[in-house]
């Protein structure tokens, strides 16, 4: 059993158990953290029925600097199985200022796609807040999938949301072109 494996098997058995236990434990993370340990505080995040446990780990994912976690969130972000607290990474991604941008096709799909107004609300932050350099086929495929959805859907509560991003991602790229 290689070293990560223990801590990360160490990190489990913290957190489940008890609540004081798991709090402290994400807590520690914050200054003795590794990026691999994200997928086990997101299920403790998801499994938990303690909203004062859930408003912790929240607040960790918030407050992430280290890039090397985006994978790990953006994974729990596309998996069906984590649907119930996508909201809350959602939050977390435009709270921790981290750079998305190479994911911006799964934020899209996540505001087309969201059940709730919240959820691609929080996804329609999360684009409006990327900073890094995303591609113009990114860009033009954006556009394509939210016109789209605008077409198929324009009585949808959040088809204000996606005329916003269409507008925003034509300013964006005539802005690129420009400067």
């Amino acid at each position: 059993m290689d070293e990560l494996t223990k801590k990360l098997d160490r990190l489990r058995d913290e957190l489940a158990r008890d609540e004081a236990s798991a709090k402290e434990a994400v807590t520690r993370l914050r200054t003795e953290g590794y990026a691999e340990s994200i997928p086990v505080v997101i299920d403790l995040l998801l499994s938990t029925e303690s909203v004062a446990l859930r408003e912790h780990i929240v607040e960790f994912l918030s407050d992430l600097k280290d890039g090397h976690a985006i994978p790990y969130i953006v994974d729990a972000i596309k998996a069906p199985e984590y649907g119930k607290i996508r909201g809350y990474l959602l939050e977390a991604c435009w709270a921790n200022g981290l750079d998305y941008s190479s994911f911006l096709p799964v934020f899209i799909d996540v505001a087309v796609t969201a059940e709730s107004f919240g959820t691609a609300f929080e996804a329609h932050t999360v684009i409006t807040n990327m900073s890094g350099c995303i591609s113009r086929a990114n860009i033009s495929d954006a556009i394509d999938r939210l016109n789209a959805a605008i077409r198929a859907n324009p009585e949808d509560r959040k088809t204000p949301l996606w005329q916003n991003l269409v507008e925003y991602f034509t300013v964006e790229d005539a802005e690129e072109i420009d400067g």
